[in-house]
């Protein structure tokens, strides 16, 4: 919604493919013309693989192409025909959309403009794709990519990796605010009693999580003289707290969750170490991370250096990272934070201005712009 807004409302229409267990519409304000088409939930016997062996997996996943081919991607076309469609804009999230995306764009004979958020094959081995599917949609991806007249890649990184790759040009899409929301940095922490470590959003890096609470079990939640809490901001109600130490804060607005955020002496950034999600910790750039920033207080970023977070922060100096598991190694970060008053208001200020310069609605148009414009020569008819 907040790209699409970005856009002339009679510059966009919507087709989707739509999970008939998650039911989803373009918002009423965009006013937009819409279709859906249902498709076979992404993961749909997921177990099929584990149960029942590859074969039969790789059977179920070719009638799903079929169903992809007879009832999505020929409805797109007609769909787009009807539209008399100039571009087609696809976020390729997930098998349904990578396979359909060129497909779509070739049989309308119209420019292709393509979208990530995540890695594909992060979100193929997600939803526990066989091997032999895997390989072609990841070729799908890689055809759709390198014939994209622009790609909005997730992360400065991915976007940087694909130029290389696919030999395209990139804009970057990361999650923004309006500016108005963010707090001023704040120059020293809260009181000297107590140290209030802030977490918002999902929690997918458990290992992460609980190398923190190992570390701070070590030292008796006690840094530089402080008592050390924990809150989280979100949906946690399945999480186990194994401490009165950490507590659940629920479920806030964005604009709440900020001013809790800013409430806090530093917010806490887990990402993946292992190996196995390697890709898409150095390509993708957690929403979070911008809400965090927009909070006027310092962030622990704790994961692998090649991580896209840590080349942000590193590169703009707005925060603190821990490359580690070990307990002494994020006590020492946490510590460095907590006694060098003026490292803390620097980091503080350093993220603010690096909100401002990146992760504003201000910035994301630009980005826009420079997506549009580029295909705006491509198409038939359009300004040279």
């Amino acid at each position: 919604f907040q790209l699409c807004q970005l856009i002339e409302k009679d510059e966009l229409v919507c087709f989707a493919a739509r999970d008939p267990l998650r039911p989803a519409a373009p918002s009423p304000k965009l006013n937009i013309p819409y279709r859906a088409v249902k498709r076979i939930p992404e993961n749909a016997l997921r177990l099929t693989r584990s149960v029942v062996g590859e074969p039969a997996s790789y059977l179920f996943e070719e009638l799903k192409n079929w169903h992809i081919k007879r009832r999505i991607i020929s409805k797109a076309i007609n769909f787009g025909q009807e539209e008399r469609v100039d571009c087609v804009w696809a976020v390729m999230q997930g098998k349904t959309i990578i396979i359909s995306a060129l497909a779509v764009a070739s049989a309308l004979n119209v420019p292709l403009i393509t979208q990530i958020w995540d890695e594909p094959s992060w979100i193929l081995t997600d939803t526990n794709l066989d091997r032999w599917s895997k390989r072609k949609v990841l070729k799908k991806f890689d055809d759709a990519i390198s014939r994209s007249a622009i790609c909005a890649a997730a992360s400065w990184q991915m976007a940087k990796e694909y130029r290389e790759k696919y030999k395209i040009k990139t804009v970057v899409f990361v999650g923004s605010l309006d500016e108005k929301m963010a707090v001023k940095p704040a120059g020293r922490l809260h009181n000297n009693a107590k140290l209030k470590i802030g977490f918002a959003g999902q929690l997918y890096a458990k290992e992460e999580w609980q190398a923190l609470l190992l570390a701070l079990d070590s030292v008796k939640w006690r840094i530089g003289g402080r008592d050390v809490a924990i809150s989280l901001i979100g949906r946690f109600d399945k999480l186990k707290l194994p401490t009165s130490k950490v507590e659940r804060l629920g479920y806030h607005t964005l604009k709440e969750t900020i001013e809790l955020l800013s409430q806090m002496d530093i917010n806490y950034c887990p990402y993946w170490f292992d190996k196995k999600h390697e890709e898409i910790a150095r390509t993708s750039f957690p929403s979070k991370l911008t809400s965090y920033l927009a909070a006027g207080r310092p962030m622990l970023f704790h994961g692998p250096r090649y991580a896209s977070p840590a080349r942000f922060l590193r590169e703009n100096e707005a925060g603190v990272c821990c490359y580690s598991l070990q307990k002494k190694e994020i006590i020492n970060c946490l510590s460095d934070l907590v006694l060098n008053e003026k490292k803390y208001s620097l980091l503080s200020h350093h993220g603010h201005r690096a909100f401002k310069k990146f992760l504003t609605f201000a910035s994301q148009k630009r980005e826009m712009q420079k997506f549009l414009n580029t295909v705006r020569p491509l198409i038939k008819g359009g300004p040279e």
